[in-house]
């Protein structure tokens, strides 16, 4: 619910570019990964096996591969969010223009700060497990305005 809250405030908050972007919606499908590794967590209602708890996953979390430790943007935009996240850990938040967001949580470090602009692949952050459940991995979302997009339709 606080990371709703902040979208909406973001959503709010006029973005320039100080150069023209590809929209994002062009890219689906062909994004780079954020990062080399494997699907742990799915996007959507996952069942717990144990708990039989059924919970809402908004993103995806990937387990990077051995040595892959830098996470990367999957599209040029601004760094609107670099910051601890209660529930994400480290938090960066992209602006890709046209109210397109990616999300990547539970960093070790963070590499930019708030106000930068990136490029597609551009190093932002290593893998860490800040407040991640599935020891070091990276928490990835995209967002249109406040909803969740199944990012393995976006990714390549």
């Amino acid at each position: 619910q606080q990371l709703l809250i902040l979208i909406e405030k973001l959503l709010k908050e006029e973005i320039s570019f100080p150069i023209n972007l590809i929209p994002l919606y062009e890219k689906k499908g062909k994004l780079p990964w954020p990062i080399e590794g494997k699907v742990t967590t799915k996007f959507g209602l996952q069942r717990h096996p144990q708990f039989k708890t059924t919970t809402m996953n908004n993103g995806i979390e990937i387990s990077p591969r051995k040595n892959y430790v830098i996470v990367r943007a999957i599209h040029p935009g601004k760094v609107v969010y670099s910051d601890y996240f209660q529930g994400y850990g480290n938090l960066i938040i992209v602006d890709h223009g046209m109210s397109y967001y990616s999300l990547y949580g539970h960093c070790s470090d963070i590499l930019v700060k708030k106000g930068d602009l990136v490029k597609a692949e551009h190093p932002i952050a290593l893998v860490g497990d800040i407040g991640s459940f599935e020891g070091d991995s990276v928490y990835f979302e995209i967002r249109f305005k406040t909803k969740p997009l199944n990012p393995l339709q976006w990714l390549k």
